[in-house]
């Protein structure tokens, strides 16, 4: 297979096959900015390295979308893409369900009752945040990881097909060398899920259920 560069291109093909790296680099752009905030944040150290070790990927990744972009005449992007997400937030829910069992029955007494019924409700969300949603948290954060995981195999792949419809046979290797690696991360996530409930239920199912807001 002929490797072609920027000039065996239409100036169109070329500056079309930029765009997309350029959408691919703003999402690695918002994916190292997660990762190193995950670092922070996750209370399971099998992920952590794991992070770590990608987050190293996701650098290199980057270095070669930059590289590629500059052979073909364009000019590296700083943005960072809009990641997906889960909506509602699930730790939000849980909040609120909290917050609007303590907003009915606060309907229905008296104003001493109503403090007392919001100074608990803050009492028992404090409690949860510190006990059992550090761990839902987790949960939901592996969720999302394998969320931008599997997206950021979708969009390689895409790009890998534009990649070969306009002639940029030299981007291939960098598009196929980054799709590999996503994918690999995306396998880890699933294959670690067992493991990592284990680890991580404990800590939800001790307090699960273990307060209920106390009646006016």
């Amino acid at each position: 297979m002929s490797s072609s560069s920027a000039a065996d291109l239409t100036p169109n093909a070329n500056q079309k096959i930029v765009q997309y790296l350029n959408n691919a680099l703003a999402m690695e752009n918002a994916s190292e900015e997660r990762i190193q905030s995950r670092l922070q944040e996750t209370i399971v150290d099998d992920t952590r390295i794991q992070l770590r070790n990608h987050l190293d990927e996701t650098r290199n990744q980057k270095d070669r979308l930059k590289q590629i972009i500059t052979s073909h005449g364009g000019k590296p992007t700083d943005a960072k893409a809009e990641l997906p997400n889960l909506k509602p937030n699930t730790i939000d829910l849980v909040r609120d369900d909290v917050t609007s069992s303590s907003t009915a029955k606060s309907a229905n007494n008296g104003g001493s009752a109503d403090l007392q019924q919001n100074s608990s409700v803050r009492s028992i969300v404090k409690e949860t945040d510190n006990v059992r949603l550090a761990a839902e948290r987790e949960l939901i954060q592996t969720e999302r990881d394998a969320m931008i995981e599997n997206a950021e195999i979708v969009k390689y792949k895409i790009l890998m097909e534009i990649a070969k419809r306009v002639g940029a046979m030299d981007a291939i290797p960098v598009i196929d060398q980054n799709l590999k690696e996503e994918a690999q991360m995306a396998d880890w996530i699933i294959a670690n899920t067992p493991n990592m409930l284990r680890r991580l239920w404990a800590q939800i199912e001790v307090s699960a259920g273990a307060r209920s807001i106390p009646e006016a």
